[in-house]
């Protein structure tokens, strides 16, 4: 069910390794641009679900809108930002990807890649994924209390394809981290988010 064209986010070019939030930014990223605001760390440090965060940090709704998604037999194995981060689960199981911008008063804020795990949700669940209209941190931590975002790491990355669409240098850096959500110690979903720019 692939909807719209993806924006390509997959290579992105690793600027870092992947670190904690902790180690990431007590270096800040790049020496020669301005020190990263408290909010903004805040963002790139949260657990819980960054749709909720932002709009208690910016004091506006987030809205989501679905630039591509399409239901997968698997996981992807392929995507190299992954690596060494942790093995999938085995076997064939239905896996929904995603592409979808968070917007904020008009504004694309962050671009979020995920792949989730569909099976052993309830119809209803998997239907507002689907629908896409529902960020997916916030459909995870806010319905199930099981469900906890885990080895949550930052790094910075280039990627042409979505800086020629936002008008920018093809070696524009953008902030990325990356997740995974478990339930009941099962990997059910990971997700890697691009803040379009600091705030």
């Amino acid at each position: 069910m692939p909807i719209g064209k993806t924006v390509l986010l997959f290579p992105v070019q690793l600027l870092d390794e992947w670190r904690s939030p902790e180690a990431a930014l007590a270096t800040g990223g790049d020496p020669h641009a301005p020190p990263l605001s408290a909010p903004f760390r805040a963002a790139l440090a949260c657990t819980g679900s960054l749709t909720r965060h932002l709009e208690r940090t910016l004091g506006w709704p987030v809205g989501v809108r679905l630039e591509y998604q399409e239901l997968r037999p698997a996981w992807d194995s392929r995507l190299d930002c992954w690596d060494g981060h942790q093995a999938l689960p085995p076997g064939d199981q239905d896996v929904l990807v995603r592409e979808a911008w968070l917007e904020v008063d008009g504004r694309d804020r962050v671009l979020a890649h995920s792949e989730m795990m569909l099976e052993g949700l309830s119809a209803a669940k998997r239907q507002a994924i689907e629908a896409g209209q529902v960020p997916l941190g916030a459909l995870f931590l806010e319905w199930d209390g099981g469900v906890t975002r885990q080895q949550l790491e930052l790094s910075r990355c280039r990627n042409p394809a979505l800086a020629a669409r936002l008008g920018r240098p093809a070696d524009h850096p953008f902030w990325c981290r990356r997740s995974l959500f478990h339930s009941g110690g099962r990997l059910r979903a990971r997700i890697l988010e691009l803040f379009l720019e600091p705030f």
